[in-house]
This record gives C-alpha cells, structure tokens and sequence, in this order.
C-alpha cells in the first residue's frame, strides 16, 4: 500500500514521533505554489486554498500531487500543520524553494523542493557536475542560517530529488552548534555530490531513501551502500515518485538490494562525469541552455507542449548551429559509450573539443 491509498483508507498511523511518512508528506508539500499567499505568513494545511491559479502547475508527478493535497488538508495527522514562510529565489541559471512547516509538537521542517519545471532549475541540475557552488546551494545555506538564528528549538530538513541535494548541501556546511539542532535529515532519490563536499554518509542523522531502480539518487554517488533501499516502481522514472512507494506503519518498505541495472548507469554516470573537464561541461551545459532558453518557451511544460513551434524559434535565432549540434552530440555519445561499453576510458582532456 503507497501512501496515497492509506492516507485515503485513513490507515496513516497516528505516533506522536516524526515518521519516515510524515517527512514524505512534508517534501510534497514544497511543490505546490503557495506564492499567492503572504510568503511570511504562516496558515494552517487546512485553511488553504488549493484553487488558484497554477497551485498545482509545476507539482512534481502532478497527478499524485493533486490527490495528496487535499488528502492531508482532510486527515487529523496532517491538517493543523502550520504552512510557512516560503523562500523562493530563481533566475539566471539558479532556483531553490524553501517551505517551513511547523508540527502541532512544535518540531519545525524545512522542505526543500526539488527542481521546478524552468529551464534555469535544470541548468543548476546540471551545474551539480561543474565541482563548484551553486546559487542555489549558497542561498539554501544563508536562508537556513537565518532562519536558525532566528528561531528556537529543533528542525528537520527535508527534500526530495534536487532538494534533497540542497538539503544535504546545507547541512553538511552547518557548523558544530547548528548541526545540533538538526534533528534529522531525510532525502528522497535524490543526487549526491560530484566533489563529495557533502558525503556525510556515516552521520547517523541523515536517512537516504532510494529505490532499487533509481535513475536520480544514484547520481554522483561513489558508495551506494550507505543508501536506505526501499520497494519502488519497476520503471526508474516512476519509481522516483515517492508517493507510489510501499509503506507499512509509517514506514517504508525496505528492498535487498539495488537492481544490478541501476549499478550500471551510476557507474557510467559518474566515470562519465569524470572523464569530461570542468570547461566541456560548463560548455556543454551552457550550449544545451542557451539553445533551450532560445525556443521562447518559459520552461519544459512549455517546450514539450508546443515542440514544433520551439524548434522552429530556434532554428530562426541561428544559434544552434552545425558546431553546437556535433560538440553536445559527441558529449551525449560519450555517455552512450560508458553505459555500453564498462571497459571504455578516456582520459580527462584527451580529445581538445572545438569551441562552440
């Protein structure tokens, strides 16, 4: 039974400690678009109105959101969680969204959401390969400070996918004092780090959920064996979706081990990742981008909605030329030849690349 069919059975269980359930319903709760409230107010879950326009329009598995919403509003577990601030900051490359939840106990969340549908949200996805800070890293870690020092008592950080990547981030930076009011940290499949700045696996506070045939979590991830493996979809695209993970009194499902397909693509991935220099893929990701962000479209729902029209804008602005299509197709092949072939190598830097 996933969470969705229980909460609906009303068989959520009612602890009073914070579950591995609860923190799933907290991490969904960061998709919605509450920004047509007072981002320094505070409601409680079932006062808000789930209405307006575009609440549910970039909601990661939007379908599945669209059920949880008002599924918590209705259950007595959830209902008198009290729903912000919400920080937000996006543009130019960078994108991180920030919900605070306070618990009736008075235990307080951070929910950090994954990546919006923007183009500038997948650029910094991308970006997690160049072994540098993000905007989006350094804007999560001032918020959270700010918000610790300005508030009493313990916290909990949350996030799934890219947010559990800006989760991590943060608390891998938080100093002694700060750490100890971190009661816990729990990331759902969500990427690691290419510089292991953050690899932190044997703190007994942070809990990785991933699914035996995680296309996400795996990412940037050198030691797998640190990662909490749970039952998920046979498919590793829908098995990122948590909501549709097996549970049983509030927790989740434990699996043996990861599917020996998903080994595969880590490894590619990551020896992937390491043959390329920072400058291919600052390049490959910036040409990728750029020519995206050329379409005219405001983000992918937007691109995949209206595709013939988009690359007819694009191949008007004559940006993606002849040059740009080989350099990101000879970069993609490259990744192609890791994941067929395991002995293949190729040094860093060995093939100069023309610039675009």
């Amino acid at each position: 039974m996933d969470f969705l069919k229980a909460l609906k059975k009303n068989t959520v269980p009612s602890m009073e400690d914070f579950t591995e359930t609860d923190a799933l319903a907290a991490a969904w709760l960061s998709y919605y678009d509450y920004i047509e409230k007072e981002t320094e107010g505070e409601y409680a879950l079932k006062d808000i109105d789930s209405s307006v326009d575009g609440f549910y329009y970039d909601a990661s598995y939007r379908k599945d959101a669209k059920k949880l919403f008002p599924l918590l509003q209705k259950h007595p577990r959830f209902q008198d969680w009290k729903i912000g601030p919400f920080f937000r900051l996006s543009g130019s490359g960078v994108q991180t969204d920030i919900l605070r939840i306070v618990l009736p106990s008075g235990l307080s969340v951070l929910s950090f959401r994954g990546a919006t549908p923007s183009f500038d949200s997948w650029e910094e996805c991308f970006s997690f390969g160049l072994d540098i800070e993000t905007g989006g890293e350094k804007a999560s870690l001032s918020y959270v400070r700010k918000v610790l020092n300005g508030s009493e008592g313990d916290f909990v950080l949350i996030g799934h996918s890219k947010g559990g990547h800006f989760a991590l981030y943060v608390y891998a930076h938080l100093d002694g004092e700060e750490k100890k009011r971190i009661r816990k940290v729990y990331l759902f499949d969500s990427p690691g780090f290419s510089n292991g700045s953050a690899s932190i696996k044997d703190d007994p506070k942070v809990i990785k959920f991933v699914p035996p045939r995680s296309g996400i979590g795996i990412l940037f991830e050198e030691d797998p064996d640190w990662f909490e493996i749970v039952r998920g979809h046979s498919f590793f695209s829908y098995g990122h979706d948590a909501l549709k993970w097996p549970i049983q009194n509030g927790k989740f499902v434990r699996a043996e081990r990861m599917k020996r397909g998903s080994e595969h693509r880590r490894k590619a991935f990551n020896r992937w990742v390491k043959s390329l220099s920072r400058e291919e893929i600052a390049q490959f990701v910036e040409t990728v981008f750029t020519a995206l962000k050329k379409t005219g479209r405001k983000d992918f729902l937007d691109y995949f909605s209206h595709r013939k029209e988009a690359k007819r804008t694009l191949r008007k602005s004559g940006y993606y030329t002849k040059e740009r299509r080989k350099y990101v197709r000879s970069v993609l092949f490259l990744l192609s030849a890791f994941y067929l072939f395991p002995s293949f190598r190729r040094k860093i830097g060995q093939k100069e690349r023309r610039k675009a």
